[in-house]
């Protein structure tokens, strides 16, 4: 049997007895000297102790020399410093170890630290949200406390560092301006290779962290019920499709990005369901089915969530009744009230093709001919019922790689003067972010429609 531990980046055998033993003797000498000096330095700041006459050290060694009173203030000293704490609870090298309510109280301190960076971003964001995103990605994000869950236990730090992910999303949102759902948080935890934005989340890795951190440590794993309390979290996480043991770890010690990429994939699993049957809720009224349906419905949430940030009042699925074939017909997908001249405005969604064979020949010639064909097919379906009602039929039709009909755009151009407006930024800064949103609800959803259309898992 060969023992082996590791002292700062060098592999110490128990085959080599007594090198392990001058190399761990020299190690310990260098913390207990560390130690010494500070003890040293409140030994010459002390204004009674200052008053000796002879006062040298040599390693560990000291010698004092003077009055009573001085000798008798430097003992004291030592002796303060010296005595051992009967505290459980300590900060080494950046990391809390201790109770859970220390730990807690610890994070909260370095989030409060953390904070005016954040506050600075945020500052930045309205100005260039590119640079104060990814500032906040590589400077002030996971990297912040990356080594504190890998020195921690996840069940002292997991739920004070789910905190510290809240600050990193209400940073997002208000360098960005978008008020992102939880499933969009969710992706955007996402590394970049999986369609995230690469703001991962603490509380979700702390497990992945501490286990990696351990593993390549060189410490006995043998009983710890921190490490395996930590492979717990993991597989609740992971699922038992992807579930590790201790055993796995023992045999193949994992590393943290190996770890990191269960977790991830697991999530992109969920996401893909999520997005395959999305939940049905009051306020939204989502359709269901179809990957057609589920993008169209996708652009219009999108567009009804930029209504609210600039203070545009929208109702969704207004007009529905039946035609003479006995057909629903609904002229708008969302109905806005004192749009244009005080009338509302019913703003119907169409996403086409331009290749289609039936606008491919006017396509190839005219770029947004098959958008302007989509318009003109609302038109004459809409128009005779919303001018009953008293409304303005404004379709909003988009081809399937980016293209906007005219009547989009002035639309569109409309909505984001309004933005710039309430958010008090420029207009050609909110027109690029509302574009933004809406061509990535778009690709996305069009490469939803690809991948479940192939053999993906």
């Amino acid at each position: 049997m060969v023992a082996r531990s590791k002292i700062r980046r060098c592999w110490l055998l128990s085959s080599d007895a007594e090198s392990s033993k001058d190399a761990l003797k020299r190690h310990l000498q260098g913390h207990f000297l560390t130690v010494l000096h500070k003890l040293v330095a409140t030994i010459v700041s002390d204004e009674e102790a200052s008053h000796l006459l002879y006062h040298k050290w040599y390693m560990d060694d000291g010698v004092v020399a003077g009055t009573g009173n001085a000798v008798a203030r430097v003992i004291a000293i030592i002796k303060e410093q010296m005595k051992r704490s009967n505290t459980a609870n300590l900060v080494l090298l950046g990391a809390p170890i201790g109770d859970l309510i220390f730990c807690a109280k610890f994070i909260s301190s370095l989030r409060s630290k953390i904070s005016d960076l954040l506050s600075r971003l945020q500052q930045i964001g309205p100005k260039d949200p590119q640079v104060a995103y990814l500032l906040l990605r590589f400077c002030g994000s996971f990297c912040k406390l990356v080594h504190l869950a890998r020195s921690t236990p996840p069940s002292l730090v997991a739920e004070a560092l789910s905190f510290f992910d809240s600050d990193i999303r209400h940073c997002f949102t208000e360098c960005t301006s978008v008020d992102v759902s939880d499933i969009a948080w969710r992706q955007a935890q996402l590394s970049p290779s999986r369609g995230g934005l690469g703001l991962r989340s603490l509380y979700h890795h702390s497990s992945a962290c501490f286990i990696a951190s351990i593993c390549q440590s060189g410490i006995a794993l043998g009983e710890n019920h921190h490490l395996e309390q930590s492979i717990d979290d993991l597989n609740h996480i992971i699922g038992e499709s992807e579930a590790v043991s201790v055993q796995d770890i023992l045999d193949a010690p994992p590393r943290q990005r190996n770890l990191s990429s269960k977790i991830e994939d697991h999530q992109l699993r969920m996401l893909f369901d999520l997005a395959s049957s999305p939940a049905q809720s009051p306020g939204s009224s989502r359709k269901s089915g179809g990957d057609l349906i589920v993008r169209h419905n996708a652009l219009r949430d999108t567009f009804l969530e930029s209504c609210k940030q600039a203070c545009i009042g929208g109702q969704l699925k207004e007009g529905s009744s039946l035609d003479e074939e006995g057909r629903q017909t609904r002229p708008a997908d969302i109905l806005v009230q004192n749009w244009e001249f005080g009338k509302p405005a019913a703003l119907d969604f169409a996403v086409t093709s331009p290749l289609n064979p039936t606008t491919l020949n006017g396509a190839s010639v005219t770029a947004g001919s098959a958008a302007s064909a989509a318009e003109a097919r609302k038109h004459a379906t809409n128009d005779a019922k919303c001018n009953r009602l008293g409304w303005v039929c404004i379709p909003l039709a988009v081809e399937t790689h980016g293209c906007w009909g005219d009547e989009a755009i002035k639309c569109l151009d409309r909505l984001a003067a309004r933005i710039a407006t309430r958010t008090a930024r420029p207009k050609c800064s909110a027109v690029s972010a509302l574009y933004g949103r809406l061509s990535i609800v778009l690709v996305r959803a069009n490469a939803r429609a690809i991948l479940a259309r192939s053999s993906v898992y």
